[in-house]
């Protein structure tokens, strides 16, 4: 078991990397730029070439800082998030780790990789870092509450709290997309917000607050945030794709077998990367303000409304 857990750290790792190098391709095509172009084929190596040169780059400590909370942060982000990949049936309809609630237990490590984020900007004496802390939080507790509201949806239709028997139920009954599309959009915003993209970067707001929270962050603390940011991307797009998008069950899937599910999840994985790029492309950050205002008016009430109608559907539709 353990060995088969450390094979998969560097195919999370290089998946993690193909998702920036997509996510930099779409901005740029859509924003008349190149985007990565130089390094490998198309780029393809230019977040690896990234993530090398800063493990290469001397890390400077603030005085006052907490250096030893400052480097372990970003470590424990890396190790929670991909703890967390184990359970998402990525490659295969049983993943590598699964037990009894384990859609739950995600939760759980989604919230402390959030509260990680906070503490990083208190452990620095820098006002930006803890303006931006205190702006992620306000955000945190907001975005929070729909996204467990999307997930719980995508669970109540299926019946289960189980990542691969919700995956399971849309192999006989469709997508879930199709039962509660309201949670899907709703997941989608959260997870924009949950990873701080634009319109929700108003934690790091680098026209304002030169970075936020991650303002103080160089060398190797910087490079494993950068990697366990993108590892966060892959964890909610491919949460989104096993609760909504049916995983990688699709046409031909019983012809071609497991191959065919990998192609499958990543082609929907792809879509939900396109759909956060091409947001993130044509808005710009909204006020603070007007994102609290945003997730506690709108996005919330819809999201009990997505669960009411989720209960409904499973008593009487399916």
């Amino acid at each position: 078991m353990w060995q088969e857990v450390i094979l998969y750290v560097p195919i999370f790792m290089i998946l993690a990397f193909m998702i920036e190098w997509m996510e930099r391709k779409f901005l740029a095509r859509m924003q008349s730029r190149v985007g990565p172009l130089l390094t490998g084929p198309k780029g393809f190596l230019q977040p690896l070439a990234d993530f090398i040169k800063l493990m290469n780059k001397e890390e400077i400590t603030p005085i006052g800082a907490d250096k030893l909370l400052l480097t372990l942060i970003p470590i424990l982000q890396v190790t929670l998030v991909t703890f967390s990949l184990m359970f998402v049936p990525i490659f295969s309809p049983n993943p590598i780790l699964s037990y009894p609630a384990d859609l739950i237990f995600i939760i759980g490590l989604s919230v402390i990789f959030a509260t990680l984020i906070v503490l990083t900007g208190y452990v620095t004496p820098s006002p930006y870092a803890i303006v931006g802390a205190a702006r992620y939080a306000e955000l945190a507790i907001s975005f929070e509450i729909p996204y467990v509201l999307s997930i719980a949806s995508a669970a109540l239709v299926a019946g289960s709290t189980v990542i691969a028997e919700v995956v399971s139920f849309q192999k006989l009954y469709g997508p879930i997309i199709i039962y509660a599309p309201i949670g899907f959009v709703i997941m989608l915003v959260s997870i924009m917000a949950k990873i701080e993209r634009v319109p929700f970067d108003i934690g790091e707001a680098e026209t304002e607050i030169a970075g936020g929270w991650q303002v103080e962050l160089s060398g190797r603390r910087l490079a494993f945030y950068r990697l366990a940011v993108d590892l966060e991307m892959l964890l909610t797009a491919s949460l989104c794709v096993s609760l909504y998008l049916g995983g990688g069950y699709g046409p031909f899937i019983d012809l071609f077998g497991p191959v065919m599910y990998i192609i499958w999840f990543i082609v929907k994985l792809i879509i939900v990367i396109y759909i956060i790029s091409l947001v993130e492309a044509i808005l710009a950050r909204y006020r603070i303000d007007h994102v609290l205002r945003g997730f506690w008016k709108a996005v919330t009430p819809l999201g009990v409304f997505q669960v009411l109608l989720a209960v409904l559907v499973k008593m009487y539709l399916i």
